[in-house]
């Protein structure tokens, strides 16, 4: 019975969050986000009472290397004061060099809350009356990939920011196949009202354009642009001991992958693989939460191997700085990741990357580079298409490095673009 009750309560559950996110409530969502946006513009003044600065709209930011890069190349490439929105639970920080420049604010409840919004929206319109330009970090959330209603919601920002003279726009994102429809109509009445849409690779463009009838910005992720690379950390050490013992491996376990599969057998496999081909290996996370992220994902691996009797790799245990994973990437021959973001850090100091390919958002980036057949999906066997990388690159292949060290500048001029303006 009581199983029984609780598989109800479920149920009931998951009809009200449909309910919640279907088209008909997200649109009485957003006219009613804009109401209340114009109204306390009509009536309000800038919260911190001053003018001009940049307003940005962070991605969650909870424990994630990428959304802290993300974070980290805006302010570094925009002028003046920037306000940054975020949500409450998210663990940004500001590097020391850019304290000055930078404010917080958490607003729970603006993007991911189902509560009581208002507030929230309240004071968004209060920072937004004092910006002089308004930006929405898009990377994989704006084509609903993580949920329609975010998407909505932040289309459904930048349009009415828009509508009120505030230069918008949605700062490099990828566009997957399949998109909800609600989200695609939003996004094409955002673009007609002014909001720069900034795709991050000519794939997505090619999908955004078929979806929304707009044309949007060709530009590249904004990660690319993000300066600095830090050699101090005990961690870097770590890495350059084991490069110098063969040529190096970085592994990064995707906790959001093996939530979905169960891909244990196939990390082990790929590094079993790099092992017996007289490469060193070090396992590396990106991305933590409430269940342990990566690392747990890591740990699991790490485990079986043992179990198995197998050499087991070391590994970082913690989350690094932006900088930092460069550092390590300097050091390698070769990433293997579930995380688009490190592949980027990686690629950024010439280091070439297999990327397990989620949400459609990888493969027109690996275009990019020259990389189309190292956008690998994680699914049964997926180590197979990934040996025959690994035996190239540990015989001293040097041509997947050359080919993302040839377009580096093209693509830190394309990521420029997303700051056009905000000089």
């Amino acid at each position: 019975m009581k199983r029984k009750i609780i598989n109800c309560l479920r149920s009931l559950r998951r009809q009200v969050l449909a309910l919640l996110d279907s088209e008909w409530a997200l649109s009485r969502l957003v006219r009613a986000d804009s109401r209340v946006i114009r109204a306390a513009l009509r009536e309000c003044c800038a919260e911190t009472g001053e003018a001009g600065y940049r307003l940005l709209l962070a991605s969650s930011g909870i424990s994630n290397i990428g959304d802290q890069a993300m974070f980290e190349s805006f302010v570094e490439n925009v002028s003046g004061q920037v306000v940054v929105v975020a949500r409450e639970r998210s663990t940004y920080t500001v590097p020391d060099g850019l304290r000055g420049r930078v404010r917080l604010v958490r607003l729970e409840g603006l993007v991911y809350g189902r509560g009581k919004r208002r507030a929230s929206v309240q004071a968004f319109a209060g920072l937004l009356a004092g910006a002089e330009s308004f930006s929405v970090v898009g990377a994989d959330v704006v084509d609903g990939g993580y949920g329609a209603r975010v998407a909505v919601i932040e289309w459904n920002l930048a349009q009415v920011a828009a509508e009120s003279g505030v230069a918008s726009r949605v700062l490099g994102f990828s566009w997957g196949a399949g998109i909800a429809p609600v989200v695609a109509g939003r996004a094409g009445a955002a673009a007609g009202a002014g909001v720069q849409s900034m795709v991050r690779d000519a794939l997505s463009a090619e999908r955004f354009r078929r979806d929304t009838h707009r044309d949007p910005l060709d530009v590249a992720d904004m990660v690319f642009l993000l300066d600095g690379v830090d050699r101090s950390e005990p961690e870097y050490r770590q890495a350059g001991t084991l490069s110098a013992a063969g040529p190096l491996l970085l592994v990064n376990v995707s906790s959001l992958i093996a939530s979905r599969a169960d891909v244990v057998s196939e990390y082990v496999e790929i590094v079993r693989q790099a092992q017996a081909r007289g490469m060193q290996v070090l396992f590396v996370p990106h991305v933590g939460d409430v269940s342990g992220g990566d690392l747990a994902a890591i740990g699991e691996v790490r485990q079986r191997m043992a179990d198995m009797g197998l050499s087991v790799p070391q590994a970082v245990e913690r989350l690094l700085s932006p900088q930092q994973i460069k550092g390590l990437a300097e050091c390698a021959t070769l990433v293997v990741t579930g995380r688009m973001h490190l592949a980027i850090l990686a690629m950024s100091v010439g280091t070439p990357s297999v990327v397990l390919a989620t949400h459609g958002k990888v493969d027109g980036l690996m275009q990019m580079v020259g990389l189309r057949d190292w956008a690998v999906e994680p699914k049964t066997g997926f180590a197979a298409s990934v040996a025959p990388i690994i035996e190239d690159v540990a015989r001293g292949d040097d041509r997947f490095a050359q080919a993302v060290r040839d377009t580096l500048p093209r693509l830190r001029e394309m990521s420029a673009k997303n700051f056009d303006g905000l000089q």
